[in-house]
């Protein structure tokens, strides 16, 4: 991967960190109060991997934390480890709220062609079939094919499965319609 595309992904990664994270500690908390310990579990863990992602040591620390309290579907949590969590959360995102990028919608002038984009469709579907992250720096090209939206967003959730069956349907659409 060439300067430009890892600069690409961080970007892309600090854009999803943001959106994704913005509002998870509220919801972990909810899920803690109403019982749901799987839940909570899970967003921890999602937290824990996104903060492992751009290098948020400290965050990614105390996420761990908190998703081992939570294993086997047990609340251990204590009140000193949210309150840590919430802190190291609050660090992270106001640090890179300054930093998200406004995503820009292509216009029909700007979609690709057919050819191009079974090109970056064939490019695309390795690195979806085995989980690589680096699919990220595609959703800038991806987004000039015309009915990609729902696959940027599995992309985006990390739901490399869906991705590839989405990917699917749009180069079958792609060959069915020669333009």
């Amino acid at each position: 991967m060439d300067k430009a595309q890892d600069n690409d992904l961080q970007q892309v990664l600090i854009d999803l960190f943001v959106r994704n994270n913005k509002d998870i500690f509220s919801k972990v908390k909810e899920a803690l109060n109403t019982g749901d310990i799987k839940l909570a579990h899970r967003l921890t863990h999602n937290l824990k991997s996104n903060a492992g992602q751009l290098n948020l040591i400290s965050l990614q620390k105390i996420a761990k934390e908190v998703e081992a309290a939570l294993k086997d579907g047990e609340n251990n949590v204590t009140f000193g480890q949210l309150e840590c969590l919430q802190m190291e959360l609050e660090t992270a995102i106001t640090e890179f709220t300054p930093l998200v990028s406004e995503p820009e919608k292509p216009e029909v002038s700007q979609m690709l062609d057919n050819k191009t984009a079974l090109k970056i469709l064939d490019e695309l579907e390795p690195l979806l079939f085995y989980g690589n992250p680096e699919c990220l720096s595609y959703i800038s090209s991806i987004q000039l094919i015309p009915g990609s939206d729902e696959l940027i967003k599995m992309i985006e959730d990390f739901s490399f499965d869906l991705a590839l069956e989405i990917l699917e349907e749009i180069r079958k659409n792609l060959n069915n319609n020669p333009c």
